[in-house]
């Protein structure tokens, strides 16, 4: 059936239903359709006499109101999983949905609607509404500390709902200095930002840069302070240009003397430089292997270097390094595949801090490429004798149950060699694997 979304281009009302549609595989035109005019006129009222958008032709008649036009599209695919499998997770779902309705996009839109030329800019206003996408990104951040996605473990329309109202948010006024206040948050965001589903519809998303206002409207005080900052360095640049040139002309006069005096501030900049925070793996005795060598040596041929094992285990340096494999809880939750590659492509990103100091291989295995179950685990080569600070600071971490390994034990070097390079573990294939170098 034919399935056509009256709306402007870019509208996140419009988005929720378009980024669902896209995960139920249902097919939606978008029509040219120009706000202010299209919606005026009467064939369009018969459809919405509340003259807004997005409208959902269907066969059928018409249907308006983004939350009704997304659970059509969702109940043309039960089986997509978007409104939640039991009655419980339906119920979470619409709790969300309804949350996100009247709670944040309220705050949403006071907050950016001045800034889109939308609404007059109103101080006491725009206070409020800061408060509040705060107050309502603390209750996110603290929802997701122990969740991957708002409902149960895969896309539901809870979190398409809430990104598409967050959307703006983000791409306008929450730089990164702000989400970093909310990392739970950030990590779901860029997660559901990056499936495939969602990127069909809004494109690659980009963190603001800096907090954007509306005209007329008093600078953030983050960028208050930047200018102040940047007044500050050309002012300072000024003074520094004038001390080079009083010095060129002392120097003329008073070489020797210059030079005893330059001697002496050089050591006091020195003295007063902020010492770089020492990391202690880095004070652990000389280890006769170099892990940058050993990740030559692995990826010397691509995929890697089938002679490497033969190699590696005669230079393994077990007092300078240990290895641990890592084991996913809760593998159950996997009901695609391409979800479970996201999750590991996520993880694997949010490791770069660890990659000084360690190595290591993420696999999927399972004996279908399109049905679940599939079992996710992996191998890490630290530096030291246990799990690196590092790692520990990534929240994905926490997932995953670690043992450390015996080197020395034939069977544990088994393990090793197969996490990192057969087709088969377990008796089940390989469908994924993903290294970290």
């Amino acid at each position: 059936m034919t399935l056509r979304l009256l709306t402007y281009p870019g509208n996140y009302r419009a988005y929720k239903v378009l980024i669902a549609a896209q995960y139920a595989g249902v097919k939606i035109e978008t029509p040219d359709f120009k706000f202010g005019t299209d919606n005026k006129a009467a064939a369009f009222l018969e459809k919405n006499p509340n003259g807004k958008v997005p409208v959902l032709e269907t066969p059928e008649g018409a249907i308006y109101e983004s939350g009704a036009i997304l659970r059509y599209i969702a109940r043309l695919r039960a089986d997509s999983g978007l409104l939640g499998s039991t009655a419980f997770a339906q119920a979470q779902v619409d709790q969300w949905i309804d949350w996100s309705g009247f709670e944040l996009e309220v705050a949403r839109g006071a907050w950016i609607y001045p800034i889109l030329g939308i609404a007059p800019f109103d101080a006491a206003v725009n206070t409020k509404a800061r408060e509040l996408v705060n107050k309502y990104l603390g209750i996110l951040d603290a929802h997701l500390l122990k969740n991957t996605y708002l409902v149960g473990n895969s896309v539901t329309a809870a979190d398409i709902v809430v990104f598409t109202a967050a959307l703006d948010l983000v791409k306008l006024v929450l730089t990164k200095a702000a989400l970093a206040k909310y990392p739970n948050f950030y990590r779901w965001f860029e997660t559901i930002a990056h499936q495939p589903q969602v990127e069909a519809v809004v494109g690659k998303v980009e963190v603001a840069k800096t907090e954007a206002a509306p005209a007329g409207a008093a600078a953030p005080a983050e960028e208050k302070k930047a200018g102040k900052k940047e007044a500050g360095k050309k002012e300072a640049g000024k003074k520094e240009a004038a001390k080079k040139e009083a010095k060129k002309e002392a120097k003329k006069e008073q070489p020797k003397k210059v030079e005893k005096v330059e001697a002496k501030q050089e050591e006091a900049k020195e003295e007063e430089a902020p010492k770089k925070k020492a990391n202690p793996l880095d004070a652990l005795p000389p280890s006769p292997m170099v892990l940058d060598a050993v990740k030559k040596l692995f990826f010397l041929n691509k995929p890697y270097n089938p002679k490497f094992f033969s190699e590696f285990w005669p230079q393994f340096d077990a007092a300078g390094y240990s290895i641990w494999t890592c084991d996913y809880k809760y593998n159950s939750d996997f009901t695609q595949l391409f979800l479970a590659g996201n999750l590991m492509g996520g993880y694997l990103q949010r490791c770069d801090a660890c990659r000084k100091y360690a190595m290591g291989v993420l696999i999927l295995s399972g004996a279908s490429d399109e049905r679940p179950p599939w079992e996710l685990r992996g191998c890490w080569i630290f530096r030291g004798q246990d799990i690196i600070q590092e790692m520990k600071d990534v929240d994905d971490s926490e997932l995953y149950d670690w043992t450390k390994l015996d080197s020395s034990k034939p069977e544990a070097r088994k393990l090793v060699e197969e996490l990192f390079t057969a087709d088969d573990f377990k008796g089940q294939p390989v469908q994924d694997r993903r290294y970290f170098k």
